[in-house]
């Protein structure tokens, strides 16, 4: 079974270095079951299995040129033609990979949120809690990734 995701790298403004920023080419993305800021559990390698193309965007609300990709609405714009009002052949999800962040700052009621993401944001939020290693598994170094 095929369980190699073609990851989208989302970046407004980026370092040289930033390539290392993902799991390289070829690579087999790790699993992971985790649920939204409204309660729907969601499983990656359920997804695939499907055959749908799932876009992750790592972030962290208090990050700049990430609210920036974020208005420029081009996953938005991917979630609508190709998400499940669409063509339904991708997912797309928005993973609050700061977890000293949560939903007050999703909901840009703190001074370090760039704004409300939940407003702005069509497709599942998962918002990762202390001790969860997927950003670790993701090899994330910047935002956004």
């Amino acid at each position: 079974m095929n369980k190699t995701l073609l990851f989208v790298l989302l970046i407004g403004i980026m370092t040289p270095f930033s390539a290392f920023a993902q799991l390289p080419d070829g690579s087999t993305a790790p699993d992971w079951t985790h649920d939204d800021i409204f309660g729907n559990t969601h499983h990656l390698y359920d997804l695939l299995d499907e055959g749908k193309m799932v876009v992750v965007e790592f972030s962290a609300t208090w990050c700049g040129p990430c609210w920036n990709y974020m208005q420029t609405g081009a996953l938005e714009q991917h979630w609508e033609e190709y998400g499940p009002n669409g063509t339904d052949e991708s997912q797309v999800f928005y993973i609050e990979a700061d977890q000293t962040t949560g939903l007050d700052d999703l909901y840009g009621e703190t001074p370090e949120s760039q704004g409300n993401w939940v407003e702005a944001i069509p497709f599942p939020i998962i918002d990762l809690q202390s001790g969860d290693n997927t950003d670790n598994q993701y090899q994330i170094t910047y935002y956004p990734t």
